[in-house]
């Protein structure tokens, strides 16, 4: 029995080990390579004067309000958006516990979940890459007493020297490329490198043969 229980505490410990170590990985960057920030942005929410909007993610945050302002998170949660009604919404639970917060969000009937999960990051980009930060837009399409629905509008690229490209997004699941950063010089360098060696030649055997 003891040997049992020492077996599965050293599984359990390996199991945990692992976990620390896979977040740990994917929360370093490789080198040459850089994260792109992903922001948020819902364009309508002051339609809505009656409710207050929540954010409730894992690994966090535990819970933000949210309001017509850009917002963002760590790059490893997974967030959702709820909406409840001003007139439900007890402010004390902003300084509640860890185990209240999820008591809050589990257990409360008038919270109202969106039909959307959110990601905290972008991705990572080589770091030649001229993509400093994205944004979406979210909208609003219905917040009842049953449910909260939510699109994604619009997509805007923002690059290291300050432009931007903007871009409706069509499709829930797939998002518009930027335009720019897509070439990367360093990934066709044989390719310039050859053609130049045989522009190079070319050149030589007109100059000889002139």
């Amino acid at each position: 029995m003891i040997m049992k229980n020492r077996n599965l505490f050293f599984l359990t410990f390996f199991i945990f080990l692992l976990t620390i170590s896979s977040i740990t990985y994917a929360d370093v960057i490789e080198p040459g390579m850089k994260t792109i920030n992903l922001n948020y942005k819902i364009s309508n929410i002051n339609n809505y004067p009656d409710y207050v909007f929540l954010l409730h993610g894992t690994p966090n945050p535990d819970i933000e309000i949210i309001n017509s302002s850009e917002f963002s998170f760590y790059k490893l949660s997974t967030v959702s958006i709820y909406a409840i009604k001003k007139a439900d919404f007890n402010q004390e639970i902003l300084n509640g516990s860890p185990e209240e917060i999820q008591a809050f969000f589990e257990n409360n009937p008038n919270l109202i979940k969106s039909n959307m999960t959110l990601d905290g990051s972008y991705g990572d980009v080589k770091i030649e890459n001229p993509l400093k930060e994205v944004t979406i837009i979210l909208e609003i399409k219905d917040l009842n007493s049953n449910e909260l629905n939510i699109e994604k509008s619009k997509i805007i690229y923002t690059f290291e020297d300050g432009s931007q490209q903007e871009e409706s997004i069509e499709d829930q699941n797939n998002l518009p490329e930027p335009s720019r950063g897509m070439f990367n010089l360093n990934d066709y360098w044989w390719l310039i490198i050859g053609v130049l060696l045989v522009l190079m030649v070319i050149v030589i055997i007109i100059v000889k043969f002139r």
